[in-house]
């Protein structure tokens, strides 16, 4: 089983085309959160990774039906891959993520994966 967690274009489903492709494509499993630093990248949030830091990032857990189809959609729409310049905006990765109940899951996540030295921390860690 694949989880993937995300945490802004992605969760809504009835304004967006690809989120609506990943929700039909997975089953949410509820809220989660990380250890991290979220940025207003224009538009759209990007999650920095920080597991030192008692700042979270709120999104929502999804597991995966078929992974490498929704992967494959998923990278194209995130910029991930050889196709895109390098380095890319994000990168996917693995990360422990933390569900409502407390439980620890390894969950594939895009990070933002450029300078943030310019963009607007938002401190929540929830992108609305």
């Amino acid at each position: 089983m694949e989880l993937l967690f995300v945490y802004g274009t992605l969760t809504d489903q009835n304004h967006n085309e690809v989120a609506s492709f990943l929700h039909k494509n997975g089953t949410v499993a509820g809220e989660g959160s990380f250890s991290g630093r979220l940025y207003n990248v224009g538009g759209y949030p990007g999650a920095v990774y920080h597991p030192e830091t008692t700042e979270t990032i709120t999104g929502i857990i999804v597991r995966l039906n078929e992974p490498e189809t929704v992967f494959e959609k998923l990278d194209e729409y995130e910029g991930v891959g050889g196709q895109f310049p390098a380095p890319n905006e994000y990168i996917r990765v693995q990360i422990p993520v933390q569900n409502h109940n407390g439980e620890t899951h390894l969950c594939w996540v895009y990070l933002y994966n450029w300078p943030t030295e310019n963009l607007q921390h938002i401190q929540s860690g929830r992108y609305d």
